[in-house]
């Protein structure tokens, strides 16, 4: 069986990451209050760590400590993993499945956050795109395995499955998991027993 994972959300606690993440900037930043986020927001642009140090600009006490800092925090993630991600992800590899990571957003920073969660050791690919997952589907050797896909974006997730004829979807509750279908969302830790 072939497993798509999603990131965010699914097996990462983002929103929490988040939190603590932008906290950092309350000893690199004279004005942590005016980090410039909107800016990303608004040009529909996917966050990177460059891009939001350039913005600030003035507004940091030190570009390098900055630097340094960021990197330091991205280095140890596992903390932010969802409980039982790993234990999941073990047991799926251990039973011989093939396990795909696709992330939606900033090569650089989405590669920073898996890497720091140190879940890559599970996957035999990792894609990290800007766009479209749907659209990078034929980067994947599906052939005729049943695939699963564990995602907590359903609009997503039904995007992807319709260019996949085997697959069926394991939707984690999120804020992303609305949808008009009827499809029940479940615990990470489900997984295990989905058929």
């Amino acid at each position: 069986m072939l497993y798509i994972f999603d990131f965010d959300y699914t097996l990462f606690d983002t929103a929490v990451f988040k939190q603590d993440y932008f906290k950092q900037f309350e000893d690199l930043a004279y004005d942590p209050n005016n980090l410039r986020l909107e800016h990303f927001k608004e040009n529909v642009i996917h966050y990177n760590i460059k891009e939001h140090l350039d913005l600030l600009g003035d507004n940091l006490k030190d570009h390098n400590k900055s630097v340094e800092t960021l990197n330091v925090f991205l280095s140890d993630l596992k903390r932010y993993l969802f409980p039982g991600a790993e234990e999941v992800l073990m047991k799926l590899k251990n039973e011989g499945h093939k396990l795909i990571l696709m992330s939606l957003g900033n090569l650089e920073f989405q590669k920073s956050k898996i890497l720091g969660s140190g879940i890559e050791k599970f996957f035999e690919q990792i894609i990290i795109t800007p766009g479209s997952k749907a659209l990078l589907l034929e980067k994947i050797n599906i052939g005729e395995e049943q695939v699963i896909i564990v995602n907590d974006n359903a609009q997503e997730s039904l995007e992807m499955m319709k260019l996949i004829d085997n697959a069926k979807l394991f939707l984690i509750e999120s804020r992303y998991s609305q949808n008009d279908e009827g499809i029940e969302t479940h615990d990470l830790q489900e997984l295990l027993s989905f058929k």
